[in-house]
């Protein structure tokens, strides 16, 4: 069975975080092609110090995808492989913050990362602004994928481990539900392998 999937999104305002990962491809494809160690990057003169120890951050190899932006970075046989992102993050940015002020939960609050109704509405509200999206730009129905406890429980660990069990609901929390949603999609594509989905 293949190592699954961690997820991290880097979307939100073009700040320094954007024009670190722009140098970073900049710099790698000039001297490394599409793919790069972040060794390979730190002992570079070009990147400061503090730069080499945020990098050591974002590629963090607990990671094995990273979107950024327009920029998307695989985790292969311990090298980052870069290439033009196809997934629209500014769309994702934007329906995360629908999701933040949805009004269900005020921004700002304590939250559990382990209250799996709260992840359930989340996947809910999520789900129903891709399908709504889905068939108005396709025309057809949307794919739907049963929620199961399994899968609460998994996005549940998946936030804990990333946030642990309390949290501010704010962007970020939003942001790492959608990183750990993204992650359970492995158990959808096992249950499919493996004969035991069963779809909505």
């Amino acid at each position: 069975m293949s190592i699954r999937r961690r997820s991290s999104f880097l979307i939100g305002a073009k700040g320094d975080d954007y024009h670190l990962v722009q140098k970073v491809i900049d710099v790698s494809r000039e001297l490394y092609g599409n793919e790069f160690s972040v060794n390979d990057l730190t002992a570079l003169g070009q990147f400061t110090r503090s730069e080499k120890k945020h990098l050591r951050r974002i590629f963090d190899d607990n990671y094995t995808i990273i979107y950024a932006w327009d920029a998307q970075f695989d985790y292969e046989d311990g090298k980052w492989k870069y290439r033009k992102s196809a997934y629209d993050t500014e769309n994702a940015m934007r329906k995360l913050l629908i999701l933040l002020n949805s009004k269900k939960f005020l921004p700002g609050t304590t939250v559990s990362t382990s209250n799996l109704s709260l992840i359930r509405t989340l996947i809910s509200e999520w789900d129903a602004m891709f399908v709504r999206e889905w068939e108005m730009s396709r025309g057809d129905e949307a794919p739907r994928y049963e929620i199961t406890w399994e899968i609460l429980q998994f996005i549940s660990d998946n936030m804990q481990q990333r946030l642990g069990e309390y949290s501010v609901f704010n962007f970020d929390f939003v942001k790492t539900f959608l990183e750990a949603y993204y992650d359970s999609f492995d158990l959808v594509f096992e249950k499919i392998i493996f004969g035991t989905y069963k779809p909505k």
